[in-house]
């Protein structure tokens, strides 16, 4: 992944016992690092996508037009699942 994305901060996935449902984390430290992410990873993102079932994205911060817009792009290519943008708001 670092090698994909050299600036992501880290990139994290936790399973549940039944290994029925995950959740994966990942930090950028800006938009730039999170547009090429999604840039580099876009075949990846769709196949994915396609395999399992997404049941939402949540994006803490701000990641830009470009982000939003691609990400909603897949949710409408595969189940429609809802993508919320949390925006910093204290500390």
């Amino acid at each position: 992944m670092k090698a994909n994305v050299p600036r992501l901060v880290s990139f994290d996935v936790y399973v549940d016992e039944a290994r029925t449902e995950a959740t994966s984390i990942y930090v950028h430290p800006d938009v730039e690092s999170f547009e090429q992410h999604m840039k580099l990873a876009a075949t990846r993102i769709d196949r994915g996508a396609q395999l399992v079932s997404v049941v939402r994205i949540d994006v803490y911060g701000d990641p830009g037009e470009r982000v939003v817009e691609r990400l909603l792009q897949v949710s409408e290519a595969t189940n429609g699942f809802p993508v919320a943008v949390k925006h910093h708001f204290y500390g």
